[in-house]
């Protein structure tokens, strides 16, 4: 549901070779998920179960491949 997101926990984590990274990589992260948890909730309001059904259908970060696979 955000790629976007994902590529930037990527980018800050792959930069958490000092303190300074590690410190920016985890209150990043803690941003983006609390941020992602309040887009979703306005996002199930506006259009109710409609969106219930993609959260249900679809993962949050990372891309899952079962349907490629799926017989």
């Amino acid at each position: 549901r955000h790629p976007l997101y994902s590529g930037v926990f990527l980018f800050f984590w792959g930069g958490a070779i000092s303190e300074y990274g590690l410190v920016t990589a985890i209150l990043a992260s803690a941003y983006l998920v609390v941020g992602t948890l309040h887009e979703e909730q306005k996002l199930c309001a506006m259009y109710g179960d409609e969106y219930h059904q993609y959260i249900n259908s679809v993962p949050r970060f990372i891309p899952s491949f079962r349907r490629l696979f799926a017989s």
